[in-house]
């Protein structure tokens, strides 16, 4: 079985496997799944179509006006506004428009990573955007990954984010179980390839000017946590598709839960 592939975006998203957003569904609980499995074309947010958007910019600029479309300026109330924005979409395509504002933002978050040094050496060459596919070696499931890049025997990630500090990227890691992300693409790169990373490396920048940006590689510790909430996943998925209950919040028996104010809410009131 071919294990790696120069697929598209679109296809490595919509193509089988287990990846690491379907674990996070999975998290959270498998009705969540199985909605977007079923629903594939419903979830993109104005949020991720500009993180997708800056991806692009940055690791494959020349690729850019393949996959994006950016829209003129103009005022789509008027009748000229509308005929410009109408005769536009009609170039389109399948490609994804993003405003014109959106696009120059961009554009200013790739120029201050690249004037990084670290970060300009991690995101030039090497191998961009490849799906990676093995099977899970205790489960047999299929499982998928695609990292961003691949370069100095490394796996980088690059995010965009709202606080790219030491603490508020920390923050980020545990929200967005960017730990798993990190244990996920090390294991799948090696199973697919036989060749075991260096490490894991996050390039961090935020979205709001001056743009600072941060480099990170994720630690032994993290790995290996983010490897177990992997592996718990998974056995929700085996366990979901051999019942063929995607359950919700109250597990596979729909039970009724106790609820408590949160945890800080309580203390404070025991202080008072």
């Amino acid at each position: 079985m071919e294990t790696i592939f120069k697929n598209t975006n679109k296809e490595y998203h919509s193509g089988e496997g287990v990846s690491k957003s379907d674990l996070d569904l999975l998290h959270i609980c498998p009705a969540k799944y199985r909605y977007r499995k079923d629903n594939p074309d419903e979830h993109e947010t104005p949020a991720l179509l500009f993180g997708s958007m800056v991806h692009k910019l940055i690791l494959e600029f020349d690729e850019f006006e393949k996959e994006f479309a950016v829209a003129p300026e103009g005022d789509k109330r008027t009748k000229a506004g509308k005929q410009a924005f109408d005769d536009f979409m009609a170039t389109v395509g399948d490609r994804k428009v993003v405003s014109l504002a959106d696009y120059e933002e961009g554009c200013r978050i790739r120029d201050a990573v690249m004037t990084n040094p670290k970060a300009k050496q991690l995101l030039t060459g090497g191998d961009t955007e490849t799906s990676y596919y093995w099977n899970d070696e205790r489960t047999g499931v299929k499982c998928k990954c695609r990292p961003d890049k691949v370069n100095m025997g490394y796996i980088i990630d690059l995010k965009t984010t709202n606080d790219a500090s030491r603490e508020g990227f920390a923050r980020s890691l545990f929200n967005y179980r960017y730990h798993v992300q990190a244990a996920w693409y090390l294991k799948g790169y090696e199973a697919a390839t036989g060749i075991k990373p260096a490490g894991f490396i996050f390039v961090a920048v935020e979205k709001e000017a001056p743009y600072a940006t941060a480099i990170y590689i994720v630690n032994d510790v993290t790995v290996d946590i983010g490897m177990s909430e992997a592996a718990t996943d998974l056995d929700t998925y085996v366990a979901c598709s051999e019942s063929g209950n995607w359950y919700g919040y109250g597990g596979e028996n729909n039970e009724a839960m106790t609820i408590d104010l949160p945890a800080w809410v309580i203390k404070r009131k025991e202080n008072e």
